[in-house]
């Protein structure tokens, strides 16, 4: 088939450093270190990074609160748009063909 196709198991590999980096496909050859060393100079440019798995944790919400100085960070919400969002869904409901539908699922 030939070495320009694409390999799941390569890009499991590393996968924030190539999502940081930016430098994912694995058609560039590319080495990991240097993924890495591109994603690494990227994220210290933030002052803080939350991990976003992480706050299932009661320790870690209450790290991150007390970082920012603000309570209720988990705490259900509405989202700003979700509203309108709603509105626009129910005046133009998706319509998916059976054609599609089927070519998606083979």
């Amino acid at each position: 088939m030939g070495s320009h196709m694409f390999k799941l198991g390569t890009c499991a590999v590393n996968c924030y450093s190539q999502w940081f980096s930016g430098l994912s496909c694995p058609t560039w050859n590319i080495s990991p270190m240097d993924q890495y060393a591109v994603a690494k100079a990227r994220v210290l440019r933030f002052n803080m990074i939350v991990v976003m798995e992480k706050l299932r944790d009661p320790k870690y919400v209450q790290a991150v609160e007390r970082f920012f100085g603000v309570p209720g960070l988990t705490e259900k919400g509405v989202p700003y748009c979700e509203r309108e969002s709603h509105e626009a869904n129910s005046k133009f409901p998706l319509v998916i063909k059976n054609e599609t539908r089927e070519s998606l699922r083979n």
